[in-house]
Formats: C-alpha cells, sequence, structure tokens
C-alpha cells in the first residue's frame, strides 16, 4: 500500500518512470498477499496510465490487463465500477490520443508533400486545365 501511494504522489508530480517503479513494487507485493481484485485493478490503472507517457502501447496493454480483471461479473459491484469507468475512460483517451498522432503524420506527410523543391507539383486543377486548353485550342472547330 505505501509502494502505490508513493506511486500516487511520484504521478501527480508528473515524475512518471518512478512511479512505474513504485506501481510496479505494489503489484509484486498484491501477487504475494492476494489483496481484493479492485485494489489491484486502481494499481495496474494507475501504472498504465504513467507508462503511457513513454510507451503508449505498453501502457494500454496494461489498461487492457486491468479492464480484464474487472470484466469478470463474479468480481463486479458498485465499488468495482468506478474503477471500471476509470479505466474505460483512460483506454478511450488512448484511442484519442492515437487518432491525434495518426491526423498529424498525414498533416506532415501532406506539408511535405506541398513543398517538395524538387518534386512535381501535386496540383490536379492546373493540369486538368491544362489538358482543357490543349484540347481546345488544339481543335480546328473555331
Amino acid at each position: 500500500r505505501c509502494h502505490s501511494r508513493l506511486g500516487d504522489f511520484l504521478q501527480l508530480q508528473e515524475r512518471y518512470p518512478q512511479a512505474c517503479e513504485e506501481f510496479e513494487r505494489a503489484l509484486e507485493i498484491c501477487e504475494k498477499c492476494n489483496p481484493p481484485v479492485r485494489e489491484k485493478a486502481v494499481i495496474l490503472l494507475r501504472l498504465g496510465e504513467c507508462q503511457r507517457q513513454g510507451d503508449k502501447e505498453k501502457g494500454k496493454k496494461t489498461l487492457l490487463t486491468a479492464k480484464a480483471l474487472l470484466d469478470d461479473p463474479q468480481q463486479r459491484d458498485e465499488d468495482t465500477d468506478d474503477v471500471l469507468a476509470a479505466i474505460d475512460e483512460a483506454l478511450e483517451d488512448n484511442q484519442a490520443e492515437e487518432m491525434n498522432d495518426q491526423v498529424k503524420i498525414i498533416q506532415q506527410m501532406m506539408a511535405s508533400t506541398a513543398r517538395a523543391p524538387d518534386g512535381p507539383t501535386l496540383s490536379l486543377g492546373a493540369s486538368t486545365s491544362a489538358k482543357f486548353d490543349k484540347a481546345t485550342l488544339g481543335s480546328d472547330s473555331k
């Protein structure tokens, strides 16, 4: 329990690597003393949130592990519902961050293509107009 609280404190200070270490120690102790599922899920939730700061996939995997603990209907009660809701929210945040990252990549690709100094211009309007002008001006009917 002390490691979990210290992890919470470090997480609030945005000292994520140290917080991860404390949450991992708390999980090691959990394996020995077999606490309620809710307590272990909360530690996994906090660990996953911290891991996301450095490794989004690792954080997501930890959050999914926490969710799996509470998805069992036999383990569910009013006390676990709030934890499950927090896990779901963290997973949604993770998904939103992934989508934002993908949008940024696409925007960067588009920007680099548009300003490529040696590459061809990708203006479809100009090439279509040029083809139209050539076809119109080259015709014999006037």
